[in-house]
């Protein structure tokens, strides 16, 4: 299998047809977009999207505090940037 860091002719990002350009971490990615996509919307799940909608609306206040607490704890996985680990933990 090859690597093209740059993609063929260089990296793109947004929406060509069925494919989605993106840039995650300073990577160059891309997908396909989802076949169809369903949303029940049940009563359980809408009170859990409010909750977690709280939560990141909080934590978005909050982030220069959880980039200098949550730094410690970084080392025992570098793939998750602390932002995901203040989430995680709450």
């Amino acid at each position: 299998m090859a690597k093209i860091p740059f993609g063929i002719l260089g990296p793109f990002y947004g929406k060509v047809g069925g494919i989605i350009g993106y840039d995650h971490r300073g990577k160059h990615c891309i997908r396909s977009m989802p076949m169809h996509y369903r949303d029940a919307r049940t009563p359980a799940q809408l009170v859990n999207r409010s909750k977690l909608t709280c939560l990141m609306q909080f934590l978005c206040s909050m982030k220069p505090v959880i980039r200098s607490s949550f730094d410690v704890f970084n080392s025992d996985n570098p793939c998750r940037t602390e932002f995901n680990m203040a989430f995680a933990e709450n």
